[in-house]
């Protein structure tokens, strides 16, 4: 039952914790990855189980991590396994693109924790208003997607996104939201980088591609997890209050 190579990933002992994986049981996960197969994607049952995980509360990152670790995420979502150890020459990124893509959605089920209501409670704080946290971890997961391409990584990854999220069930309006977030996860970081945010004119602007106080609320978070998982040094008290100004303007 190929079914089952995904719900080993989420069982969960009394404490709601994920139970390890032996040596054994990886050995065989590894050996029937030929079994995700096209049929295997389009089962009901195994996009119900897979998207399932991005609504728990405990296990989403550590879920993922170790689908990506034993071939298993790249399996079954082909555009995934074009970033595996995907290496990035620049002068920012430390990690390969989905060593970063798990690190930036990490960083996003950290904003829901006490630790970052003591460190960033203004993050968290936010965070705690999404409507849909769901929607956030499916960004962080496909917001690079895109990339080993020569064209805008931001929009195939938006094309792909989407694809995914009317795929496995997502109402329309979580499935806009998903792809809006992917196609834009750059402009806030590039506006304050790069313009200057005292200038109401540059304001005007970046309102009116973000809209709504909603699509502002996941853009600041999701940028604040793509710069902490590009490089942990690179999130300063400066680029914080960057972007916290103009989040509030």
């Amino acid at each position: 039952n190929p079914k089952r190579i995904f719900e080993i990933f989420f069982l969960k002992d009394e404490n709601d914790n994920l139970y390890d994986i032996s040596a054994d049981t990886i050995r065989y996960i590894r050996e029937c990855l030929n079994l995700i197969d096209k049929n295997f994607r389009n089962n009901p049952e195994n996009k119900k189980l897979f998207i399932g995980a991005f609504y728990q509360k405990k296990g989403v990152a550590k879920s993922l991590r170790k689908m990506n670790d034993y071939g298993v995420l790249a399996a079954y979502l082909k555009s995934f396994s074009r970033i595996v150890g995907m290496m990035q020459f620049d002068l920012f990124h430390i990690y390969t693109v989905d060593e970063h893509t798990l690190s930036v959605l990490s960083n996003t089920r950290f904003m829901s924790t006490d630790d970052c209501k003591n460190k960033y409670s203004f993050v968290y704080e936010i965070f705690k208003k999404l409507p849909a946290p769901e929607i956030l971890y499916l960004g962080a997961l496909f917001h690079d997607i895109g990339k080993g391409s020569k064209k805008d990584h931001s929009k195939l990854g938006a094309v792909e996104s989407l694809k995914f999220c009317e795929s496995h069930g997502m109402n329309k309006h979580q499935s806009v939201m998903v792809c809006w977030l992917v196609e834009n996860h750059l402009l806030m970081s590039l506006t304050t980088q790069k313009q200057d945010i005292s200038d109401n004119e540059v304001i005007k602007d970046f309102a009116s591609i973000v809209k709504t106080q909603e699509r502002l609320d996941y853009l600041y978070l999701l940028t604040i997890a793509d710069i902490r998982g590009t490089n942990p040094d690179l999130y300063t008290d400066w680029k914080d209050s960057l972007l916290k100004e103009l989040y509030i303007s």
